[in-house]
């Protein structure tokens, strides 16, 4: 059960612990110079003004039962950790390289102070046996115990300028914090004065820097707490604790030397899944990957416990399924990278379907995983047309206000339904259309006001490349192209009259409702989009004779261009324009499109009533 120990400066927080670990799936230490600066500052403020600063919690878990080695692993505060010791350090070897070796007390009371020696207190759990407080993970342990926490001495190795990658950030970190000491201490003339600067450091990381100290008893424990209390962000996630269960896993049975070789094996392959994923989410990865292979919903902060599961299915860890396991993650990242970017999936047909789910929902990407994984037999053909109803299905579920989890249930049964090999291919493509949303449900989206930018943008893309030039080069890009108001959003007494003609009542509420129709909205290079403003109708078509702004009739988007045959804009033409969307709409994404049937508005006829 957790516990929380209470806010307290590092000496109390130190004297319930013996040894800090930080365990092995915990990533290298990463600060800038940003973090060092900001934390160094904090360190000055607490100094000079002699108060206390609160620097965060440390979240730690008990992993040894010998009371009289009391040893916890840091699941939560590494960095700031790896850090305040770094820190310490470099303080005790500023004094010891002083002139001057101890405070002498004013007259001839009290006891002289040893600053060397009370940093060291900090720093080891016993001077004497020079047992560090703090242990890094297994790639850094020894470095950092050889280059900071030994004193300084001919036999001390300097921090080496370059090393192995995984030691760049920290040696970055050493180097900052020693200039950034440095310019405190020319603040000093005498060596005196600079020892007694050092001791208030000291005595501010002593008493002065209050942490909050949570303690566990599971890795579970720990990691729900860690989300609880890191949710505008986290720092560490599910990802770094399946990372040290295949370093766990992995080096069973082997001796020290060959658990550091073998951590950093894992650690080589683990970067290659999160070079795979760049930018993206590992930890929205490695969920989605496990609602394809499993077939049932999970929550992020269960990913650990499932992966888990899945090595120890026969009652044991197997590192012979740890192993495939992580060569399955590895070359499954491959694929999800490819549905992080779209643009990069090998088939034109399946990237072009990629492309329109991209900016919509996440989702799409469990089903999408299992699809084109080449270890499934299905045929090119067959992929291609897996894609294409799961693209319908995403653009339907989406404009007609489906529940996003209901969704992501549905693509996980059809993922089992692939990965049965006891139903055919027939089967899973049923159930996948069996969830389409109805076309009367979707016509009626088009009869009311929509506020969803990235649906609108990609419906009228896909619109105006089938009604475009086909050396029509513009990409679905939302930092390019902007979904335009034809009627702006915003209401003036000029548009007000163009769509309530006639009235001299307030209808500013009925006025936001209409300019958000479909039938309102075209699409906009950037540059002109943000020329037009809220300009009169004909004015956006033309632009100005004189000036540097174009308009509508300028841009590459054949959409856009063929409104300029209006002589004005009005209420009857949005409404027109939102029955040719829809009309547009069905022919596109439909099981069998029929695109060769979708035309220009301007070469579009109303329905009569009669036939509606």
């Amino acid at each position: 059960m957790a516990d929380g120990g209470g806010i307290a400066g590092l000496m109390a927080l130190f004297s319930d612990t013996h040894t800090l670990e930080v365990p092995d799936f915990q990533r290298n230490y990463s600060w800038g110079e940003d973090q060092i600066d900001e934390f160094h500052k904090d360190v000055i403020f607490a100094t000079t003004g002699k108060t206390d600063h609160f620097l965060g919690s440390v979240i730690l878990m008990r992993s040894s039962t010998d009371e009289s080695r009391k040893i916890f692993q840091v699941i939560d505060g590494q960095q700031r950790l790896t850090t305040i010791f770094m820190y310490v350090a470099l303080v005790r070897d500023k004094a010891i390289g002083l002139s001057v070796q101890e405070i002498r007390p004013q007259g001839d009371f009290g006891t002289a102070i040893n600053v060397r020696s009370k940093a060291n207190d900090l720093i080891f759990s016993s001077e004497e046996s020079g047992e560090a407080r703090f242990k890094s993970n297994s790639l850094l342990r020894t470095f950092i115990f050889e280059h900071v926490f030994r004193e300084p001495s001919p036999t001390r190795p300097t921090m080496p300028k370059t090393h192995k990658y995984f030691s760049l950030d920290l040696r970055k970190a050493y180097s900052r914090i020693n200039d950034l000491l440095d310019v405190e201490l020319a603040k000093h003339q005498s060596d005196d004065e600079k020892l007694r600067f050092l001791w208030e450091v000291v005595k501010t990381f002593q008493q002065r820097l209050q942490i909050l100290k949570i303690t566990t008893s599971t890795y579970a424990e720990s990691f729900d707490i860690f989300m609880t209390l890191n949710s505008r962000g986290l720092a560490l996630g599910p990802s770094d604790l399946v990372k040290s269960l295949f370093m766990k896993f992995n080096a069973q049975g082997m001796s020290p030397s060959q658990i550091t070789d073998e951590n950093l094996h894992v650690s080589n392959i683990w970067k290659e899944v999160t070079d795979n994923i760049g930018d993206g989410d590992v930890d929205q990865f490695l969920r989605h990957y496990l609602v394809a292979k499993q077939g049932e919903a999970i929550q992020a902060k269960k990913i650990y416990r499932k992966i888990e599961s899945i090595v120890t299915a026969e009652g044991v860890e197997s590192r012979t399924e740890s192993l495939n396991l992580l060569s399955e993650i590895t070359r499954k990242s491959g694929i999800y990278a490819q549905l992080l970017k779209p643009e990069n999936i090998e088939d034109s047909f399946i990237a072009e379907n990629c492309k329109m789910m991209h900016p919509l929902l996440d989702s799409f990407r469990i089903l999408m995983l299992t699809i084109l994984d080449e270890n499934l037999e299905l045929s090119l053909v067959q992929r291609r047309e897996l894609a294409h109803v799961c693209e319908i299905l995403s653009v339907r579920w989406v404009l007609t206000g489906g529940n996003a989890q209901e969704l992501e249930d549905h693509f996980q049964k059809v993922c089992n339904s692939l990965n049965d090999q006891t139903k055919s291919y027939n089967t899973s493509l049923t159930l996948l259309l069996g969830k389409l949303p109805t076309d009367s449900k979707v016509v009626a989206q088009f009869n009311i006001d929509t506020t969803k930018a990235s649906l609108v943008r990609g419906v009228l893309f896909k619109i105006n490349r089938i009604i475009g030039d086909s050396s029509e080069m513009m990409i679905l890009d939302p930092k390019k192209m902007h979904v335009e108001h034809i009627a702006p959003a915003s209401m003036t007494t000029h548009w007000k009259n163009v769509l309530f003609p006639n009235t001299t009542e307030d209808v500013s509420a009925e006025y936001s409702v209409r300019v958000e129709q479909w039938g309102n909205k075209t699409l906009l290079d950037k540059k002109i989009n943000e020329s037009v403003g809220q300009k009169p109708f004909r004015e956006k078509c033309e632009g100005l004779q004189t000036g540097n702004w174009g308009g509508y009739r300028d841009t590459p988007l054949a959409i856009t261009r063929e409104l300029t045959r209006e002589q004005d804009w009005s209420y009857e033409l949005i409404k027109n324009r939102n029955k040719w969307l829809a009309d547009c709409f069905l022919k596109i994404w439909s099981v069998e499109p029929r695109l060769n049937a979708v035309i220009p508005f301007h070469e579009w006829v109303p329905p009569t009533e009669d036939s509606e």
